[in-house]
């Protein structure tokens, strides 16, 4: 009888690599197998990247933000450089408007919006490749019925909407050239108030600010 050859295993393959673990590295030691894929936050879910943004919209790298579930109705404005944890960061849509501080005999345009039910500027979001400048003259006439002409840019505000995204917008003093105002879908009064006295009437505070920020109208 020949003897039994001695080392041998029936898992062995061709090349002496067992074939139910992996092969070898040099000098022994296993291979540790294939890598897991990174996981970037555990359990949360990395936004895409070749997604549309809406026209009057914006990505930007902005501190991530916190929950606003519970404030989606305020509109209220809101810091952007203040929220979200310390070093957080996420790509965000930021919301691009514009409107204006229209005055006329030294009187200043409020609108109200029955959608909102609040009083306000005139002001809305911009259409895609718009500039600010030619948004704000635009969104001001298809809500009051004037035609303007801008004098010199106010300060800028942000805050949510009432969806809970951010949104900036820009400001000018407004000069009315002509036109009358008609009840349209966003508008259905306006009113010529004293600085003042716009000052009361205007729902948010950041419209008010804008108009004490405006000086002397006229």
């Amino acid at each position: 009888m020949e003897p039994r050859p001695r080392g041998t295993r029936a898992s062995q393959g061709q090349g002496g690599q067992d074939q139910d673990r992996g092969p070898r590295r040099r000098g022994g030691a296993r291979h540790p197998g294939p890598a897991r894929p990174l996981r970037l936050g555990a359990g949360r879910e990395q936004p895409g990247r070749g997604g549309r943004a809406h026209p009057g919209t914006r990505r930007e790298r902005a501190r991530e933000l916190p929950d606003v579930g519970a404030r989606a109705g305020a509109d209220g404005p809101v810091d952007l450089d203040r929220v979200g944890p310390a070093g957080a960061v996420s790509e965000v849509e930021i919301v691009q408007a514009a409107g204006g501080v229209v005055v006329r005999d030294g009187a200043v345009a409020v609108v109200h919006r029955p959608k909102y039910d609040d009083w306000s500027l005139p002001k809305g979001k911009l259409d895609a490749g718009e500039a600010h400048e030619a948004a704000a003259l635009r969104e001001v006439e298809e809500e009051t019925g004037l035609r303007c002409r801008l004098g010199r840019e106010l300060d800028s505000v942000s805050y949510r909407d009432r969806k809970g995204r951010p949104k900036m917008v820009r400001y000018w003093l407004m000069e009315v050239l002509d036109g009358e105002f008609a009840v349209n879908d966003e508008v259905d009064e306006l009113r010529w108030l004293e600085r003042d006295e716009a000052g009361r009437q205007l729902t948010h505070e950041h419209d008010r600010e804008l108009v004490r920020s405006a000086g002397g109208l006229g």
